[in-house]
């Protein structure tokens, strides 16, 4: 253990297991990249990605945001993937290895994050659990734009977790959030997280970060005005109706999938407990009323289908329309949450505490105004956040081989899902 410490920053040390890593993914991903197989993912991609790098790449570089965008996102990625094509030619595996490599770089800057703060095998076991994540796989094995705009997300958390030492970071974050929004309007959100950085500053430069942090945010939003005004709306015309509406189902659904992955990534041993009884019930008690507040019942016409928690749910039952499997896994994952919070502001790291709180809050404000609750808008999601997260809480703590081993069941299953739920499919 002592020479893992001695060796862990190590640039040749951090590239070499980097390499394995990607490499272990690229194992997971080559056969479904290869596959001809139809899946949901294969038919997004058949429907509306590849038509799109298709029908843009006759008219690059003009940009025609109004008709370019087939799906429901704005066609940024679309854009990006239509330029690489020039060189790489139009063949639908070469896209899906673009697409990969897109994917394999949250892999990189997650990793390089986390090995500053963990020996290698506390590093590997945090980062496994999306390794093996059927729908990061499944998003980094067809042409989809989950995982583009992840890393973008991953990007700028990482960014925004760090003390500021310069004014750059800002405008890095600002393009980024940019970049986000052009790729997948709902990750508005981000800047949030640029807001949470600048009020988790020193007093003496607060002031002066959030005027910076104001004027950083005018360009991601600018971007998302651009897409409403030439959408008239939040989606294009096409998917307004399937896409938009009022619904607490998404955050209902949100808390629920990280009380699942907390549970595995913040054992016992690593939480702090809520210090006072009734700060325990108002938490749980506000869950509660989240849950109560809409229906969360498996509907496909609703929008409540696509994942593993709806169909788990089909097995319980929903008194007045709300599911018992959401009235045990919302509060928890409430309490998960506030738990983490307070365990970073306990441990010193007041300004992660806040940029997470704030910006996990404003991720599950965007679901409000979105009908579609899909187990793949959540997982990878909440594993980018407790991976960047949680290493923070490790060093020092005592006794966590039973962390390991949660982390390692919890990585047994994820590739038990994704061997069942997609190579199987596909190789059946």
């Amino acid at each position: 253990m002592e020479t893992d410490k001695n060796n862990r920053d190590k640039p040749a040390n951090v590239f070499r297991e980097t390499v394995l890593l990607c490499a272990l993914f690229g194992c997971l991903c080559l056969p479904l990249i290869l596959s001809r197989q139809e899946c949901n993912y294969s038919q997004d991609e058949a429907s509306f990605h590849l038509p799109a790098v298709r029908q843009i790449s006759t008219h690059w570089p003009l940009v025609d945001v109004a008709n370019d965008s087939l799906s429901a996102t704005a066609p940024g990625y679309h854009y990006f993937l239509a330029t690489v094509s020039l060189v790489t030619g139009q063949n639908v595996v070469a896209l899906r290895l673009v697409n990969w490599l897109v994917s394999a770089f949250v892999l990189v800057v997650l990793y390089r994050h986390v090995r500053k703060l963990l020996p290698r095998l506390d590093a590997t076991l945090v980062l496994l659990p999306l390794v093996f994540s059927s729908f990061f796989v499944k998003s980094a094995s067809w042409v989809v734009t989950d995982n583009a705009a992840l890393l973008l997300v991953t990007l700028c958390l990482l960014s925004c977790l760090k003390k500021r030492t310069e004014d750059r970071h800002t405008w890095l974050e600002s393009l980024i959030c940019c970049a986000a929004v052009f790729v997948r309007q709902m990750t508005v959100w981000l800047v949030a997280l640029t807001w949470a950085a600048a009020i988790a500053s020193p007093s003496a430069e607060r002031r002066r970060r959030l005027a910076q942090a104001w004027a950083g945010s005018i360009l991601p939003l600018a971007v998302l005005a651009f897409l409403v005004f030439r959408w008239s709306g939040l989606v294009p015309p096409a998917w307004r109706e399937t896409s938009m509406t009022l619904s607490f189902a998404g955050p209902v659904y949100l808390l629920s999938v990280f009380a699942i992955f907390g549970f595995f990534f913040f054992p016992s041993p690593l939480e702090p407990r809520l210090s006072r009884n009734i700060a325990l019930v108002g938490v749980v008690a506000f869950g509660a009323i989240l849950f109560l507040a809409q229906p969360t019942f498996p509907d496909h016409a609703a929008g409540r289908w696509g994942g593993y928690l709806w169909n788990l749910a089909g097995f319980f039952p929903d008194p007045a329309g709300r599911n018992l499997l959401f009235a045990v896994l919302c509060p928890s994952g409430m309490v998960y949450v506030v738990r983490l919070w307070q365990a970073l502001s306990i441990r010193g790291n007041s300004h992660s505490a806040t940029v997470f709180i704030l910006g996990l809050t404003a991720w599950a404000a965007t679901f409000i105004v979105n009908r579609q609750v899909f187990h793949r808008y959540f997982e990878p999601t909440i594993l980018v956040f407790l991976i960047a997260l949680v290493p923070l809480l490790l060093p020092g703590a005592h006794n966590l081989r039973r962390w390991r081993l949660g982390l390692g069941l919890c990585s047994a299953l994820q590739l038990a899902l994704t061997l069942a739920t997609a190579h199987l499919a596909v190789w059946r």
